[in-house]
């Protein structure tokens, strides 16, 4: 998992900046570079999928994950091949986990992030039951999230345990559709490759799939910024797949939902996963409005987190060390530097934006 964004936009600190923009002249040659016109053919198209009743039995033994949609929630069962006395998730969620989540194997416990049997016995098969997120937690990636009458969207990471030895099948279930650029032709669910030691993508369990340029959009979502968005999100993609010269890893899932809708605010959330796939969450009534300052600030949001995709493969950290300014500084820049371009931003915002992330 590569980003979080809460609230307003990262800032870059002091001094921090000129060394971005160096490592962008270097990595795309965009420092003050005009934007040429380029188009990308996905390579990889999310798939909607009906869950039929069949299955791919695995050849070896494997850890079996089904999460299983139900009215208000998911229904986890995880099948050990091998008999274990603990148990513990990959994904470090214990809050989220504490919040919503609760035991429906009798005799099993969970405490923080790991399970066990109450009186310490081994144990093969786990079942939960997963509530929505009561809240949003800073710099946690969210487990499942309403995303509008009929929708929710499920992270698999948070369901992913710690054992490197075994493969893992994970299949999700819904008397409606399945949505993810991980779906295969059944209900069966590729495990993304190891991204910095990173696992999981969403999925998006729903009774309308429709999507559109790449982008899935809930119901209640205003019809101006799901084409706001859109736009954006192929322009966006064209472009760093040209600055960059590299396509990414897959080409990008977007989902997107409208929370809160009767609240007062503009708040945002959102995250980019290793996995290819952007999830925006808008709070708020302020997002109804087709304001053009609104629009300016959910473009940028969206262009900030697609940067991601590309400059986690342009540079990495060693072991225990966290590039963030560097991940963070340089998606920023680049997103100021694309709508300045775009004409979004004038060059008196831009120079105003670039002078507030140097001095905040």
């Amino acid at each position: 998992m590569i980003n979080a964004t809460w609230g307003r936009l990262p800032k870059v600190r002091t001094a921090t900046l000129s060394l971005v923009c160096a490592w962008v002249a270097v990595a795309t040659s965009a420092c003050g570079r005009q934007p040429q016109t380029s188009t990308m053919t996905p390579t990889v198209a999310p798939t909607v999928t009906p869950t039929p009743a069949a299955t791919t039995a695995e050849a070896k033994p494997a850890i079996v994950i089904t999460a299983r949609a139900e009215p208000g929630g998911v229904v986890a069962r995880i099948e050990l091949p091998t008999p274990l006395s603990e148990l513990n998730f990959t994904l470090r969620s214990a809050r989220i986990r504490a919040e919503s989540w609760t035991m429906q194997s009798q005799g099993l416990q969970l405490v923080d992030d790991r399970i066990s049997a109450t009186d310490g016995s081994v144990f093969s098969v786990v079942e939960l039951r997963i509530n929505p997120d009561q809240r949003e937690h800073d710099r946690t990636y969210p487990c499942l999230v309403n995303a509008g009458t009929g929708s929710m969207i499920f992270n698999t990471g948070c369901l992913l345990v710690e054992d490197g030895t075994q493969p893992v099948q994970l299949e999700a279930l819904t008397s409606g559709f399945v949505v993810s650029s991980w779906a295969g032709p059944s209900r069966l669910l590729a495990v993304p490759p190891n991204v910095d030691g990173k696992l999981g993508h969403y999925v998006l369990f729903t009774d309308s799939p429709a999507m559109s340029g790449g982008i899935w959009v809930g119901r209640s979502f205003p019809s101006w910024l799901a084409a706001e968005l859109r736009h954006t999100s192929s322009d966006a993609t064209a472009e760093w797949t040209q600055q960059f010269a590299v396509a990414p890893r897959r080409a990008p899932t977007v989902f997107a939902a409208h929370l809160d809708v009767d609240a007062d605010g503009d708040m945002y959330r959102g995250e980019t996963l290793s996995a290819g796939e952007v999830f925006l969450r808008f709070r708020g009534r302020a997002w109804s409005e087709d304001n053009r300052a609104t629009a300016a600030q959910a473009v940028r949001f969206l262009v900030h987190e697609l940067v991601h995709l590309w400059n986690a493969e342009r540079f990495k950290h060693p072991p225990g060390e966290h590039l963030a300014w560097l991940h963070e500084g340089s998606a920023e820049y680049l997103a100021i530097e694309f709508l300045t371009r775009r004409g979004t931003l004038s060059v008196d915002q831009r120079r105003g934006l670039l002078e507030q992330a140097i001095n905040d």
